[in-house]
């Protein structure tokens, strides 16, 4: 099976993702998108708390 890694920046949105105060689309989007790959059995995310965040995710091993 090929490896897949996808990597995405900004996860963290300056920190505006993490406290209830924002409210804005962009932060509810960036917050739709963590908990939709959280969330998605397909996949593991590991955020990294750097810059604005980043998070690589891969797809899961298949098993039997």
């Amino acid at each position: 099976m090929p490896k897949i890694l996808i990597v995405v920046d900004n996860t963290l949105f300056s920190g505006r993702v993490v406290g209830p105060g924002a409210r804005d689309t962009d932060a509810e989007g960036v917050r739709a998108f963590n908990a939709l790959v959280r969330d998605d059995p397909r996949v593991e995310m590991s955020p990294i708390p750097m810059a604005d965040g980043i998070a690589p995710i891969r797809k899961r091993r298949v098993t039997a």
